[in-house]
């Protein structure tokens, strides 16, 4: 369960870092089902020179359904979002150092080169915690589970600290907001809402990151395009909690906040 100060981190910049969530063995069988996934399941036409994508892994290996019920994975999203949640895309990325880092540094620290961009406005993302003034929840959130090291030039996302406060793009709001390079241990997990501008960024550095996404929502909400759970994979789930967190869920469930 998220601290407070946490919580309020959470509120005042957008994000919220959870440290040591997974063991050192969690963090190997990550990596190597990444791996096996990345061999057979991989977005082949959203591959880029630097980047190997897998989609929806949580459709191929239970291993990556495992992961939604993580305990501290549970108690963060149900706080941040303060109501039930339901899994609204997810994929994974196997990042190597850019081939351009030595011939074309400097462009590619270039903040205005970065794809900058949020999953949906302020006006819709954030509003106010129920009985907590100094807190926000979100209703679209964004975790990545970190299973190598990120340090500075090791390709962590950029943030435009605490835009999610604010209307408008990057152009817009890089004089009133600072750019943040988020690094991180592995086995952290980083809670961001989707209301906060973000963008990719290069690996400089010669180091390999793998990193995977979980996006959450209300569920009332619908699926991100193309990112369904496979319908025969909803029925074999034996787990109630987690079959309606895939979707399995299928009537309105009303607005109950959970805090």
């Amino acid at each position: 369960m998220l601290s407070r100060d946490q919580l309020l981190h959470f509120a005042e910049h957008g994000w919220v870092l959870e440290e040591d969530v997974l063991t050192v063995e969690q963090i190997e069988a990550y990596k190597q089902g990444l791996d096996e996934q990345s061999t057979l399941y991989k977005a082949k036409d959203e591959d880029t020179e630097d980047i190997t994508n897998i989609t929806s892994m949580v459709n191929f290996d239970q291993l990556f359904r495992d992961w939604i019920m993580i305990p501290q994975v549970l108690e963060a999203n149900r706080q941040l979002m303060g109501c039930e949640i339901k899994l609204e895309c997810c994929h994974a990325m196997i990042k190597i150092p850019h081939p351009d880092r030595v011939k074309k540094r400097e462009e590619l620290l270039d903040p205005m080169k970065r794809g900058w961009h949020r999953g949906i406005r302020p006006k819709w993302g954030t509003y106010a915690h129920d009985t907590d003034p100094d807190l926000i929840n979100c209703t679209f959130l964004n975790n990545i589970t970190y299973l190598t090291d990120v340090a500075p030039m090791d390709g962590g996302t950029m943030v435009l600290d605490g835009s999610h406060k604010h209307e408008g793009y990057y152009g817009k709001l890089m004089d009133q907001c600072n750019v943040v390079e988020l690094t991180a241990k592995a086995g952290s997990i980083l809670h961001f809402t989707e209301s906060l501008i973000h963008a990719g960024v290069p690996i400089l550095s010669e180091n390999t990151r793998y990193t995977m996404f979980y996006g959450f929502t209300p569920s009332w909400y619908t699926p991100w395009p193309d990112s369904d759970v496979a319908p025969h994979i909803i029925e074999a789930t034996k787990n109630e909690e987690l079959r309606n967190i895939l979707g399995g869920q299928v009537a309105y469930t009303g607005q109950e906040s959970v805090l």
